[in-house]
This record gives structure tokens, sequence and C-alpha cells, in this order.
């Protein structure tokens, strides 16, 4: 599910039935949303959450098949400060914007408990890319200015963030995490990844991923280079 920022069509892929929704916006009508979207996400525990074009924040709740209105306004530092991304924890819900802003509301009153931009504890301005949540934790990419990019890990019940990848030379395109909990993140010339509940991880160049006629067999998340036609 998503809406084009360019277009402003929404796009629904069913999976199961492997084609796009003919009607996507009678989906979301039927789910029980009214206000026309501006944008929409999925958070970690597959709610959806539409930003409506006025502006308002409205959450369909997967456990109770319900439509709420969580905040009315969204409140941005300038026009073009938009949402990134949305991310939920407990009762708690927060806001990235691509300045590097994080917001964070009460998911029942609405009531803002805090702000912190990331871009401050970096020494290089940034704009965010791709948010990956786990549990209390942001896993934040970001476009750094005059190139490179960063990894920042964001603990959201302690307000503090680390770097767990700080480049300048290459920018990070993607981040997703496997069954056992372990990173990879794709970057412009090779990958991280990092086992999981550590903060250090391991890089491998692309130039190792294709050397020749090799190429890399994933099992259990571990590398094996081997050669085809050998077992």
């Amino acid at each position: 599910m998503g809406l084009d920022q360019k277009s402003k069509n929404l796009s629904v892929i069913n999976i199961a039935a492997e084609k796009y929704e003919s009607s996507p916006g009678k989906l979301l009508q039927g789910l029980g949303f009214s206000e026309k979207p501006k944008n929409i996400f999925l958070d970690e525990q597959k709610n959806i959450w539409l930003i409506s074009v006025k502006d308002d924040l409205y959450c369909y709740d997967r456990n109770s098949r319900k439509v709420s209105l969580v905040l009315p306004g969204i409140k941005v530092q300038h026009s073009k400060d938009l949402v990134n991304s949305i991310a939920s924890w407990g009762e708690q819900v927060f806001l990235v914007y691509n300045s590097g802003m994080v917001k964070c509301f009460t998911r029942a009153t609405g009531r803002e408990l805090y702000s912190v931009n990331i871009n401050e504890q970096k020494s290089t301005s940034s704009t965010v890319n791709v948010v990956v949540t786990s549990g209390q934790f942001l896993y934040i990419t970001t476009n750094d200015y005059g190139g490179g990019g960063s990894l920042i890990k964001f603990d959201a019940l302690n307000r503090q963030q680390s770097a767990l990848i700080n480049n300048h030379k290459q920018r990070i395109n993607y981040l997703s995490f496997d069954k056992r909990g372990g990173i990879w993140v794709a970057g412009a010339e090779g990958y991280w990844y990092f086992e999981p509940d550590t903060d250090s991880g391991s890089f491998f160049p692309a130039s190792c991923l294709t050397m020749g006629s090799r190429y890399i067999a994933v099992s259990q998340m571990s590398f094996a280079i081997t050669r085809k036609g050998h077992g």
C-alpha cells in the first residue's frame, strides 16, 4: 500500500492474489476511512496510518478494526518538511519527518511528549531516507549533505541515539530485518550485516558479491560463496 507523492494516486497490492486492487479508494472507505489521503503508512503491528489532505492523522487499528482520529492538524516546521514515516510502540506514536525531527505523542490523547532532531547530535546535517522499527528502537537511514549516509539507532524510551553506520562516501539505500532479528543494510557499494542484539556490523563490498561466476548463497543469514556447478 502506498501513495505516489507526485501523482497523488493510491496503489494497493493484493499479495495473496498478486495483483493491484482496482479500487483502492473504496478499500480504504470499507475499512472506515472517510477522508482523502495525503499520505499513508503501515506500522510494525500492521496498523494503517492515514494523513488526510487536511493534515489530520487517522489510524485503522488492526485489532479493533476501527478507525480513529489520533492527531488533528499535524504541525510541521515548514511546508516542505513532510512526514517520512509513522511508528507506534505501546501507547506512543512517533512521527519521523524528512528533516530528522522525531515527535512522540500519546495515542490516547494526542498529547506531545517530546520532540528531538537526530541532526542535533550528528556532525553532518542530513535528510531521512528509510525508517524501520523494532520494539522501542527506530532505525533511521539518512542521506547526508555533501554525500554519504548514516544509520541511526534511536531509543524511543530513553530518547538517546547512536550511529551504527557513518559513511561519508556512499549512500544507504535500504534496510530490513531477517527472521533472526539481524539487520541487512544496502549501500551504494555493498552491504552491512548486523547480528541480532549487536550494534557492530560487518561490511561486504559489492565486488566480493559478484566475483566472476561466483554468487552468494544466503542460508540461515550466513554468507557462503560457492561456484556455480560445484556443490
